[in-house]
């Protein structure tokens, strides 16, 4: 852009500072995630084999892509679903750590009564099945993408 300069009729450049502008892809919607969670409640490697597997993937690839933005590959849907995993598994053991389990029993309220004890006890139980299924269940998950990753790594190299 040029502006004008001084009095004698000489023009000058604006200098604007280098921009960087990065686009983000919109945001994976909650249908999305419930489509893939269906997926892996139907579905496990291990029952219908690795190439059923990988085949059944890109068809729910294509469905999460015709849902809408964003639109990804099978590679990346998988990685998303192992973020969505992890940061799932990462808050639930936040919660539990913060609100049902304290340092020492002085950090009970002093009213509460063992009713409200024992529910508390009741939730940490289930909370912690909830844990130890979802570290089945990425445990599971990363053994799927890694032996995925594999298969693609070797069927590139033929």
């Amino acid at each position: 852009m040029l502006s004008e300069g001084s009095s004698d009729g000489e023009c000058k450049e604006n200098k604007m500072p280098n921009q960087v502008f990065v686009l983000k892809q919109p945001r994976v919607s909650k249908q999305q995630y419930d489509e893939i969670e269906a997926f892996y409640q139907d579905h496990s490697e291990e029952s219908i084999g690795r190439d059923v597997f990988k085949a059944l993937w890109q068809n729910l690839a294509e469905k999460l892509n015709a849902m809408g933005p964003p639109v990804l590959t099978e590679s990346e849907w998988r990685r998303k679903w192992a973020v969505q995993k992890y940061n799932r598994k990462k808050n639930t053991r936040l919660y539990v750590t913060e609100y049902f389990e304290p340092e020492s029993s002085s950090d009970r309220p002093s009213d509460q009564s063992s009713r409200c004890s024992e529910f508390h006890t009741k939730v940490l139980q289930t909370q912690q099945q909830i844990l130890q299924k979802l570290d089945e269940i990425s445990t599971r998950q990363s053994s799927i993408i890694k032996k995925l990753d594999a298969i693609e790594q070797g069927s590139e190299n033929k």
